[in-house]
């Protein structure tokens, strides 16, 4: 049962190569009343951000094939305007820093996996709070 009603007008994009880590993520995220997402590289990602409503927030793998959490990032700080501004939390085994000069943009957490499934649930909880809900892409 969601904690928050507000939850169901909430959609998560999850960004991740590794299937059982993204279907984990999805089912998680799904349990707690938000509409989910799910891309299996940056390529299906940056596709689903052009093409369809932006989602209120996204959670991104670093080290992906054919597009990388990392070349995705920089494609957004390069403000393309079909991409608009979403918040990012990386949800990565990789372990080094995000620094302005190193990719991190509209990146608002990072998370190591494992990943603590609490931690990450309130801290998407807060993150939804403090932004509005993303209103439908027109086109």
């Amino acid at each position: 049962m969601p904690l928050h009603s507000a939850a169901t007008e909430r959609e998560i994009l999850v960004v991740d190569d590794d299937h059982d880590i993204r279907e984990t993520l999805g089912a998680l995220l799904e349990s707690e009343g938000y509409r989910v997402r799910l891309a299996e590289n940056g390529e299906v990602a940056l596709e689903a951000l052009r093409r369809q409503p932006k989602p209120d927030l996204m959670l991104l793998d670093l080290m992906m094939p054919v597009l990388s959490g990392f070349e995705l990032l920089e494609m957004l700080e390069d403000g393309d305007p079909d991409l608009g501004a979403v918040p990012i939390f990386v949800v990565s085994a990789f372990n080094a820093p995000l620094t302005p000069d190193r990719g991190a943009g509209g990146v608002k957490r990072c998370f190591g996996k494992p990943f603590d499934p609490d931690a990450l649930l309130m801290a998407v909880r807060d993150c939804l709070a403090e932004s509005p809900i993303a209103s439908p892409q027109t086109g």
